[in-house]
């Protein structure tokens, strides 16, 4: 698995205006102490160092933001408010807040349409068609991308016309359709040459390389990475030059010229390791999988382990799937496929949690090879499948190749020879068409045992014939790549050779001079020893200033982390007291519920017992009337043990509203205990019914006692007493 120079970890959104500054934080800082700076003045700075701030302390950049704003809107300067929430809304985006981002987005859309700032609009547009691709919003991304670019254009903004273009191919980029790709990154192109931006050439150069080499379109590809390293090799960019030599390495072998391949890497190889770069890992590796291919395991396992130990050691996490894949192919080629699975197991692991699905894919196809060799056919070809689809989401021919050769094998040996077939000739097919030799031999080779095992000699010896002249080229190439690597490392020590001969010519000139100018040198070297000494002096300084600055880091550090342990603690018990708070609110409501209900029954058997008693009275035989003695005792008994309702109903509802009486009274001192005793069932806002079972009167009652509260209350007649009752709140 090779590793393209510039990798797409995820959507490169910029600021639109994040470059157009070159002050840095401390000056921006110092003009802020300047006492004639206006106040429109300081809302810019503010601004500013937001910008700066915006990756390295977001915290602190949020502080600047809102004291931007606020003066903004203090003195109405509506491009400082524009430009804040501009950035607030990318602020947002980064801090993944998409609904907050939207709202200041279009704050500033409005304050720029308002106040008919162009340059303003466009940059909300720009910000909201970033937030569309965060949504994964493709309308809406081309929505606002051509609002945005058609006010930049009009502005002659080219820089902002570039990004545009840039930020759009990127998205679809990141979603694998590479022809709409070009045609984004073409348009930048042609725009960074009118400008004379030779950076910006490099750049898009390199990406349009890419796309072709997508594409299997390799001349393409060739034509657009030589002329990135041209103009890198004009501006000197040593990190740009050798980023140009991995991506032509990498072409160079999907196209099967290894020389050049070889070449190129070794030509990156050199100036990474000369400028200690990060980016060394990704040449080891693609050397590595340069000997893979050539089946130098020995050597390219050598290559991958330094790849691996570089990115353990650098803490890179999306370059050890690459890393445990690799090393995974070399185990499971040479047989040892417990390692191997390991390996494999590895990368799936990490590529999953990152969505790698291009990792996937040569994971599963891996798998489904150790299945193979263990004659687990079934499970094999479920593994293949799986790369199979990883890699079609992808759409990278040369890796669906390798998908199709690994199905024909293991339906070759399950003697679905048909199915076999069918599956070889997908991959001789995708092969031949973008010309990738190493699978295209695979396939030949499966086509002619399939052929063979079905009795077609003549189409078997046809394939194998065609199997060995490829095979027989390939072998002659590796040849090649060896004299071309003994070549490159005779051309270094040679280098080296000439070099030290250079220096011992040198070296014999200075000691003949010495003897000539003794005095002067003797001055010199005084002059010299004080300056060297002086310059240790001053080096010691630094150092120990630099200590000194590590260690109030590593204290600034401790201390923000202490910060947040106290932050979280004291949140967790907040959230615990306000659990134990809304549990005993509960209980005291169902409480006060209970004794609602028994306060109701109680009036139900009043009810009964007035009914009884009514009875009673009209009834002339004594046993029954006896019977219904006995039966009016029990009820007044019952009714005697609910006496205490109202008392323990007083009690709960005091509890659960303990300012709702004294404030009742305070506000209408007019008020009887009966009344209160209504406010109190209104407050829980029972029906009238309800209300007037519980008070033992008649609806008709209890209209009456309301229109007497309403009095007492001073209420007007087109006010609610129950929406009054449930929501006083005197306090």
């Amino acid at each position: 698995m090779k590793n393209i120079w510039i990798v797409l970890v995820g959507l490169v959104i910029g600021y639109p205006t994040l470059a157009q500054t070159s002050n840095k934080t401390d000056s921006l800082l110092n003009l802020l102490k300047n006492k004639k700076l206006s106040n429109i003045q300081k809302i810019d700075v503010y601004n500013l160092l937001a910008e700066k701030l915006a990756y390295k302390d977001s915290i602190k950049a949020e502080m600047y933001l809102s004291k931007a704003l606020t003066l903004g809107k203090q003195h109405q300067y509506f491009k400082g408010q524009i430009r804040t929430y501009n950035l607030m809304g990318w602020m947002d985006i980064d801090a993944r807040r998409l609904g907050d981002a939207e709202k200041n987005f279009r704050k500033s859309l409005d304050l720029s349409l308002k106040h008919k700032h162009k340059k303003g609009e466009g940059n909300a547009y720009a910000g909201m068609g970033a937030l569309a691709i965060h949504k994964k919003k493709t309308e809406d991304l081309h929505k606002y991308y051509e609002k945005a670019l058609s006010i930049y254009k009009s502005l002659k903004a080219q820089k902002l016309v570039m990004m545009i273009y840039r930020n759009w191919g990127f998205y679809y980029e990141y979603i694998n359709d590479y022809e709409k790709v070009i045609g984004y990154y073409k348009q930048y192109h042609k725009i960074s040459i009118e400008a004379k931006k030779p950076k910006s050439t490099a750049f898009i150069c390199g990406r349009l390389g890419y796309a072709y080499h997508k594409l299997s379109d390799f001349k393409e590809a060739l034509k657009y990475h030589s002329e990135a390293l041209k103009v890198q090799v004009s501006l000197k960019d040593s990190s740009g030059i050798s980023g140009s030599y991995n991506d032509m390495g990498i072409l160079y072998e999907s196209m099967g010229d290894y020389k050049g391949s070889l070449q190129s890497y070794l030509k990156a190889l050199k100036i990474l390791e000369q400028t200690k770069s990060k980016q060394l890992g990704t040449t080891l590796n693609n050397i590595g999988v340069l000997f893979y291919e050539q089946k130098s395991y020995d050597k390219a396992l050598l290559y991958y382990q330094r790849y691996l130990d570089l990115s353990l050691k650098n803490k890179d996490e999306f370059s050890l799937p690459t890393a445990y894949n690799n090393i995974a192919l070399i185990y499971e080629r040479t047989d040892k496929l417990k390692k191997a699975e390991e390996n494999y197991e590895k990368c799936i692991k990490i590529a999953k949690k990152l969505q790698m699905k291009d990792l996937l894919g040569w994971a599963y196809n891996g798998m489904a090879i150790i299945r193979y060799k263990n004659k687990q056919l079934d499970e094999a070809e479920e593994w293949a499948k799986k790369g199979l689809k990883e890699r079609q989401e992808v759409k990278e021919q040369e890796h669906l190749a390798q998908s199709y050769n690994t199905l024909g094998k293991v339906y070759l040996l399950k003697k679905q020879h048909n199915e076999a077939l069918e599956n070889y000739q997908k991959a001789a097919d995708i092969c031949e068409k973008i010309g990738y030799p190493l699978n295209y031999k695979d396939a030949l080779e499966g086509l002619s045992n399939c052929y063979e095992a079905v009795g077609e000699t003549t189409k078997a010896l046809s394939y194998h014939k065609q199997f060995h002249q490829l095979s027989d080229s390939l072998i002659n190439t590796k040849s090649t790549i060896k004299i071309a690597y003994l070549e490159a490392e005779f051309d270094f020590n040679k280098e080296k050779d000439s070099l030290q001969v250079a220096q011992e010519k040198e070296r014999q000139g200075f000691a003949e001079e010495t003897k000539q100018r003794k005095m002067t040198q003797r001055a010199t070297f005084i002059g010299l020893s004080l300056a060297l000494a002086l310059a240790v002096i001053l080096f010691l300084f630094y150092f120990s200033k630099r200590k000194s600055n590590r260690v109030l880091t590593k204290l600034n550090q401790q201390l923000s982390e202490a910060n947040e342990r106290i932050v979280s603690e004291t949140n967790a018990r907040v959230d615990v007291e306000k659990e134990r708070a809304r549990s005993e609110l509960n209980l005291k409501n169902q409480q006060l519920a209970s004794q609602t209900l028994h306060m109701l029954q109680k009036n139900q058997i009043l009810n009964e017992l007035k009914g009884m008693v009514d009875e009673v009275r009209k009834e002339k035989d004594y046993n029954k009337a006896a019977k219904k003695f006995s039966r009016l005792a029990n009820l007044i008994d019952y009714g005697i043990n609910l006496d205490k309702d109202w008392e323990g109903f007083q009690k709960i509802f005091e509890q659960l509203h303990p300012d709702f009486y004294t404030n009742l009274k305070s506000e209408f001192p007019g008020l009887t205990p009966n009344d209160l005793h209504l406010c109190a069932l209104l407050k829980l806002n029972l029906s009238t019914r309800e209300i007037a079972d519980l008070l033992g009167i008649a609806q008709e009652s209890l209209k009456v006692k309301r229109y007497r509260l309403r009095q007492k209350m001073g209420l007007e007649s087109d006010r609610n007493l129950n929406e009054f009752i449930i929501t006083f709140d005197a306090a």
